[in-house]
């Protein structure tokens, strides 16, 4: 237990790093240890992890010169290298590097960013998680060594040889690579199935177990069967050169023959498990944000601690009740990350998990055969795939607010200590905890913010517009955004709807007839439940509940689309809001002779922040103190505008950018 306890020692130690309030749990493990035998260790593996992620964030990220790195990222269109500096995201497009490679490279380091969506993948945090302190811009390369494994290649050839279905789930199990552009994998997506379909910890063991019953029924030496299974996975591992799970099965099986074989037993299971945790950590202490890493370690302690459970009940029960606990430790995860839980996914998950670790058998035999296996794996796929067009039809849960990485500790920490008080027969402490995950679940999915709240969100829909307005239980939304490289819908607004814990939008205005505008708004009415759509001036003034929405503009004096936009005012939680769409510096003169009277407290920018709009004159009519841009990062435009930004700077004007903070968010509690 105390290799156990360092574990999670350098655990926080690493993570109190980028979440302060978990410098106090770390604080009390020490002065709870003060008087222990062993409280050297505790404070010598305190200060070396506190080193270890201290010296990453201190250390300058800039890199300038010729320097010498591996390659140890090779996506399609881009690397990540290691060199002595740290890592680096270089990108290359349909590049033919292979991790493993070698290079010789002069040039600086920038800081990156890019552009990114509420809710939707941020991959300026992937790069962050990996460790990678800049982007590479590259004057001259030279490869110094060249991977012998081409897995690129390999990869075509071998996938050339299936039909489509085949193709597209070989990829995602055998190769770790989805096509999330296919069918196939949108439909995991949509009931949160995706996991599934990787070389998860599941299948390979379910493989390494089909390896080992193959082998029993030979007369082979207890040792060798322990060995032959990794013989087996180690060329999938070769194909999966960068994917962190094979390196954790090998280093515990490695470790755990050792300890049977060598040290006659001397240490449990839950020790190597936690050793082969600390020298991951000590190598590279980013692997503590890898989602492979924290699911394979959490849940080997979560299914450590339930054992003494599972065998309460009857042998038949027990891989239901299993799965019910893998469910429960994953649940919070699911909710950080996508704020819905669709109650079908569990059952699902029970089906299709078996079908998908016998494909990946026959895959897997298929592949290193050099794609044969049709007669099996055409069919098996086309069955797979059929099924999984049923999955969109069972999308129906419930919604869940952001509880963010501590929210998610919470919560597995209390459901730990209910088994651990079932076990024990504890029943005070069964009670509590047990009141507590109700309470928390309560304030997850309740919508008791709605109730008593109101609200007004810029969503960082990227180069678009969509503002969200929230007053008790109504929901408008101004404008969807829109984009031709993601599906805004899906990937951002409704996801954000869930978090705000909205299961419909009583009304959408559209602005204007721009795809940055409107978009998304066919995704939205196929995914989520809007009840009616306003575009028309002639409807204005529009009035839902106690909010009265006004159209300033009159589109039939203008020709040209944007300044065509309505022009939206609305008085709400003791403010003047104003909604320019993309209304030009001709709409704004007529407003201010139409309109002499008009201010407001907070301004939505016209046209992104373009110079086109937002003139000198019409600040000075409006008067807002607060302007906020909604833009995406180095958007193709140059929006916002440096000419705008100075006027606004100039007229004392706060400015908010969507493309700068993300989500911008203005609430008012109170019933």
């Amino acid at each position: 237990m105390r290799l156990l306890k360092y574990f999670i020692l350098a655990s926080l130690c690493i993570i109190s790093f980028y979440h302060f309030l978990l410098v106090i749990p770390l604080i009390i493990i020490t002065i709870y240890n003060f008087k222990k035998d062993d409280f050297k260790i505790v404070l010598t593996i305190i200060i070396v992890f506190l080193v270890i992620s201290g010296v990453g964030k201190i250390l300058s990220p800039s890199l300038n010169g010729k320097y010498v790195g591996l390659i140890i990222r090779a996506e399609d269109n881009y690397i990540i290298v290691q060199t002595i500096r740290g890592r680096y995201y270089y990108g290359a497009k349909n590049n033919t590097f292979e991790a493993g490679d070698i290079i010789s490279l002069k040039g600086i380091s920038k800081q990156y960013a890019f552009g990114y969506i509420e809710k939707a993948f941020n991959f300026n945090e992937y790069l962050a998680h990996l460790g990678v302190k800049g982007e590479l811009e590259i004057s001259d390369m030279t490869k110094l060594f060249s991977n012998p494994l081409r897995i690129k290649q390999f990869k075509l050839f071998v996938l050339n040889s299936y039909t489509q279905e085949t193709k597209i789930l070989i990829e995602a199990l055998i190769f770790n690579s989805k096509n999330y552009d296919s069918e196939l994998i949108k439909n995991f997506l949509a009931l949160d199935l995706i996991f599934l379909l990787s070389s998860s910890g599941v299948h390979l063991n379910f493989f390494m177990s089909v390896i080992s019953g193959l082998a029993s029924l030979f007369t082979i030496k207890r040792e060798k069967l322990q060995v032959i299974p990794l013989f087996f996975v180690f060329p999938l591992w070769l194909l999966n050169i960068d994917k962190f799970i094979f390196y954790r099965i090998f280093l515990i099986k490695t470790l755990n023959y050792i300890n049977k074989n060598k040290l006659n037993g001397r240490y449990d299971y839950l020790s190597i498990v936690a050793f082969s945790g600390l020298i991951f950590l000590t190598i590279d202490h980013y692997l503590l944000f890898n989602m492979s890493f924290y699911i394979s370690y959490g849940l080997t302690l979560a299914l450590y601690f339930s054992r003494p459970l599972l065998e309460r009940f009857k042998k038949p029960i027990r891989p239901f009740i299993l799965i019910i606990i893998i469910y429960a430790f994953i649940l919070p995860i699911r909710i950080s990350q996508n704020n819905y839980i669709a109650p079908l996914t569990m059952l699902l998950q029970i089906a299709i998990a078996p079908m998908l670790a016998l494909f990946f058998v026959f895959a897997y035999l298929g592949v290193f055969l050099g794609g044969r296996g049709h007669l099996i794996l055409d069919p098996f796929a086309k069955f797979i795939t059929t099924i999984s067009k049923l999955f969109p039809y069972l999308n129906f849960g419930f919604s869940a607010g952001d509880i963010g990485l501590i929210g998610s500790l919470v919560l597995i920490v209390m459901l730990m200590i209910v088994i651990y008080s079932i076990e024990t027969k504890h029943t005070p402490l069964l009670k509590i905890s047990a009141v507590l995950i109700l309470i928390n679940s309560l304030v997850i999915f309740a919508p008791i913010e709605i109730l008593i709240s109101d609200s007004i969100a810029f969503i960082n829909v990227g180069q678009g517009d969509a503002t969200l307005i929230q007053h008790k239980n109504i929901s408008v939304l101004i404008d969807t955004g829109g984009s031709h490289y993601n599906d805004i819908a899906t990937e951002s607004l409704i996801p954000y709807f869930h978090s705000r814990k909205i299961n419909n939008i009583d009304t959408v205005i559209i602005t204007h007839d721009d795809f940055d505008h409107n978009g998304a708004l066919s995704s939205l009415q196929n995914n989520f439940s809007v009840k009616n759509i306003v575009s028309n001036g002639n409807d204005f003034p529009f009035t839902i509940g106690s909010l009265t929405f006004y159209n300033l503009n009159n589109v039939d004096l203008y020709d040209d689309d944007n300044e065509r936009s309505l022009i939206i005012y609305l008085e709400f939680m003791k403010k003047r809001w104003l909604f320019m769409g993309d209304a030009s510096i001709k709409n704004e003169k007529n407003l201010i002779m139409n309109y002499p009277n008009l201010k407001a407290d907070i301004l939505k920018v016209g046209h992104h922040g373009s110079k086109t709009s937002s003139s000198l004159e019409f600040l000075q009519h409006v008067s807002p103190h607060t302007a906020v841009i909604s833009a995406g990062v180095n958007n193709f435009y140059g929006h916002p505008h440096q000419e705008v930004l100075e006027t606004l700077v100039n007229n004392n004007i706060r400015v908010r950018r969507t493309d700068m903070e993300g989500t911008i968010l203005y609430q008012k509690w109170g019933l």
